[in-house]
């Protein structure tokens, strides 16, 4: 399986749990399955990324998953 097709399907199973899927799966670069639920997606979002930088695409910006620091506001 070539890293495109890889990245292609880790992005479908991305696709799939935030559209309400509660289990993906994708194969691993070692060619075992590998599946993901709601716990861990984050590890998907690095899968995601580590192939986008093997390939030298641009890795994708997760917005939304990082919060900023409140700020305190005094008067």
């Amino acid at each position: 399986m070539t890293k495109q097709a890889m990245l292609d399907e880790a992005r479908a199973a991305y696709h799939r749990l935030l559209t309400g899927g509660r289990v993906s799966q994708a194969r691993g670069p070692d060619g075992r399955e590998v599946r993901w639920d709601r716990m861990p997606i984050a590890e998907l979002r690095a899968y995601i990324n580590q192939l986008e930088t093997e390939l030298g695409l641009p890795v994708t910006p997760w917005t939304g998953t990082a919060r900023i620091p409140a700020r305190r506001v005094m008067f």
